[in-house]
């Protein structure tokens, strides 16, 4: 891994150029770990939940962005995203409410 690193920073760039690339390198490696965090803990939560109940609450994070975007970073307001949010926690209700069968 180390000797790959230095292949790819190492060739002929300039200081900034190289420090672009480090920061952008030392980025993957630490969210890598918590992207294999996630995608365990939904591994595991499958043991104990079917698919239809679990599916809609990644997709609640897209309200959430949403939401946080307007608060807190001043976004515009579009139709769309308020059809898609009520399609969104329409559905997850939905889930919530309906018994499946298994």
């Amino acid at each position: 891994m180390y000797s790959c690193f230095l292949c790819y920073v190492g060739q002929g760039k300039t200081r900034l150029e190289n420090i672009k690339y480090i920061k952008y390198i030392l980025y993957v490696m630490t969210n890598a770990p918590i992207f294999y965090l996630a995608n365990y803990c939904d591994a595991k939560a499958l043991k104990y939940i079917s698919i239809n109940k679990l599916n809609p609450i990644t997709y609640l994070s897209i309200v959430f962005v949403f939401i946080l975007g307007y608060f807190l970073l001043g976004e515009n307001i579009y139709l769309t995203d308020v059809i898609g949010s009520i399609i969104i926690i329409g559905f997850q209700l939905y889930n919530i409410y309906v018994p499946t069968t298994e």
